[in-house]
């Protein structure tokens, strides 16, 4: 159904979060990425729906990651998983678009309510490009 993108440089977070969201939802394709330029080339290739990422990562950190995508007006819905509970960048992260910031560590609940959320957005979106369509065919 939905294309998920999952970024993070620890590897056993990685490695675990894939696990839960395929337990959650094993109808997603999930792409895996160690930091942000790594998922700059996923995202280049794939038509990414959601994006998971930590914020400190080696090379391209992960607000540095959501300020590219927003600057270039990527539709995904960002999320991201932080170890710092620190206002500051959840306020750098809402200026970019995210649609939530989870801390470390996430539970399964935590990702089962924040999916939801996405979904239900993504659904919103997708049913008013089909009125939006409907609309220009009457117009016609």
């Amino acid at each position: 159904m939905y294309k998920l993108l999952l970024v993070d440089d620890e590897n056993g977070q990685l490695t675990a979060l894939e696990y839960i969201l395929n337990q959650l939802r094993p109808e997603y394709e999930v792409y895996t990425a160690t930091d942000g330029q790594e998922a700059l080339e996923v995202l280049a290739s794939n038509k990414i729906d959601i994006l998971f990422t930590d914020i400190r990562m080696p090379i391209v950190d992960g607000l540095q990651l959501v300020e590219k995508l927003f600057k270039r007006s990527m539709q995904l819905k960002a999320v991201i998983i932080s170890g710092y509970d620190e206002f500051e960048y959840a306020q750098k992260a809402i200026r970019y678009g995210v649609k939530d910031y989870l801390v470390k560590p996430v539970s399964k609940s935590d990702l089962k309510n924040v999916l939801c959320k996405i979904e239900n957005i993504l659904e919103e979106e997708r049913n008013v490009k089909v009125q939006v369509e409907e609309l220009k065919k009457k117009a016609r």
